[in-house]
This record gives structure tokens, C-alpha cells and sequence, in this order.
């Protein structure tokens, strides 16, 4: 495995970082719009996090995964008892 001949400077260190750093901001306020559909806020140009729709497309069913849920929840409490 390769060892550095040479410590890396503050700045390239701090270069490198910023990508981790910016990506753990949250949102301001403003970027936020209303979803067409159910309301909520979300970012804007992509998926519902609420009903997982864009556009009027749906795009993440999420009655078929709480339906899933709620199926592997029975299995376990019948398992349980």
C-alpha cells in the first residue's frame, strides 16, 4: 500500500473536505416548494419524500412498501406468541 512522501497541505486537506462538509447542510427554507400533489414541501426537481410522486408520476409506491411493513410485522408478532 502506497505511504505519502510528503504532508499534505492545509489547503489541500480543506479542498478535499468541502464536499463532505457542504453535504451535510440543511436546506435553507427558501429552496423548499409545495408538492402538487399532496402539499408537503420538498426539494424542488425531485421525487416527494411523502408520496413519492414527481410531476403526477409515481415514482416510490409507498403503499405497497407499508403494506409490506405491516405483513413482516404480523410474521414476527406470530412468531413471537
Amino acid at each position: 500500500m502506497g505511504v505519502p512522501k510528503h504532508k499534505k497541505s492545509y489547503r489541500r486537506v480543506r479542498n478535499r473536505r468541502t464536499r463532505v462538509f457542504y453535504h451535510t447542510l440543511p436546506f435553507p427554507e427558501e429552496v423548499y416548494v409545495r408538492c402538487e400533489e399532496c402539499g408537503e414541501l420538498k426539494l424542488p426537481h425531485r421525487v416527494c419524500p411523502n408520496c413519492g410522486k414527481y410531476k403526477g408520476v409515481v415514482y416510490i409506491d409507498y403503499t405497497r412498501r407499508q403494506e409490506r411493513r405491516k405483513r413482516k410485522l404480523e410474521e414476527i408478532m406470530k412468531t413471537k406468541v
